[in-house]
């Protein structure tokens, strides 16, 4: 509660067109409590006082413990003690937030590039093309170690788009993300190829609680595939893979599910299961800050 309280009070100040500190800290709070399940121990025998109270709030139905087991991201990414899920969730996109602070006017600028390559693309190659080679991992490790969060905590902020094989946190972070990301998206109109991936079996004409299916083909984009004065069709910003789970692994750093010998599908699927817990938690969590 402290942490989420924190961050949140520490950017409510931002204002740039478009920008919402709501999608922002729904976002962060999304991917923290996700890192939080996806490292929660499935074995009870080893729980300590605190794990079993964790056990009773998470409310985890038998789908959701054999989905959890199957990934066994508890086992396959081990923290060490003061490595702790949730604060590395909640503070992963702090450079987002000192990138928006610093520029005024970014924001919609790197909204604007998004909607141009039709969200199949993270949002740090949006920020490199109009913020002049800069991302929010960059600066969030400058405003990290200005903060002194700490090595490990540096360490996933940088690199959660590009963690070390041996880097257990910064994986986990960027798994949580990947799934997270699908659930409560920043900004929040973003048509993330994990947001349709995400939707339970029937949900497609939603992609968050009550609201409209974001448009699959915005003017923005139509717009690139008009030929230039020479003759020449001009290249399109986007001609990423049209399969949503192609798209998807722009999402994730490079060769990290091989490492881990998981599939995406696995992912897809917990993150499924795992949705309507996480949006339980982060409408709690909201509720007692």
């Amino acid at each position: 509660i402290i942490v989420a309280g924190a961050v949140r009070r520490t950017f409510e100040g931002i204002e740039d067109e478009g920008f919402s500190i709501d999608d922002y800290w729904f976002h962060s709070v999304g991917v923290a409590l996700t890192a939080r399940l996806l490292n929660f121990p499935l074995d009870e025998n080893t729980w300590t006082p605190e794990q079993r109270k964790d056990a009773e709030e998470f409310q985890l139905s038998e789908e959701q413990i054999e989905a959890l087991k199957k990934v066994n991201l508890s086992e396959r990414l081990p923290l060490k003690p003061e490595q702790d899920p949730f604060i590395g969730g909640m503070m992963h996109d702090i450079g987002k937030m000192a990138l928006i602070q610093g520029y005024p006017g970014l924001f919609p600028m790197i909204v604007e590039d998004l909607t141009i390559k039709l969200w199949n693309v993270p949002m740090r190659f949006a920020e490199e093309t109009v913020a002049g080679g800069a991302d929010h991992t960059l600066v969030g490790r400058i405003l990290a170690q200005s903060w002194k969060l700490g090595d490990d905590l540096t360490q996933a902020i940088e690199l959660h788009h590009n963690p070390g094989a041996d880097d257990t946190f910064g994986q986990l972070v960027a798994l949580a993300n990947f799934i997270g990301g699908g659930l409560y998206t920043y900004p929040k109109q973003a048509a993330y190829p994990m947001v349709k991936l995400l939707q339970e079996e029937g949900e497609q004409e939603t992609v968050q609680e009550g609201e409209e299916k974001p448009k699959e083909n915005p003017p923005a984009a139509d717009a690139q595939k008009e030929e230039n004065p020479e003759g020449e069709k001009e290249a399109n910003p986007l001609d990423a893979p049209t399969d949503p789970k192609e798209s998807a692994r722009l999402f994730l750093p490079e060769g990290l599910l091989e490492r881990l010998e998981i599939e995406l599908g696995d992912i897809v699927d917990l993150g499924r299961l795992l949705a309507p817990t996480v949006r339980r938690l982060a409408e709690d969590l909201r509720k007692s800050i």
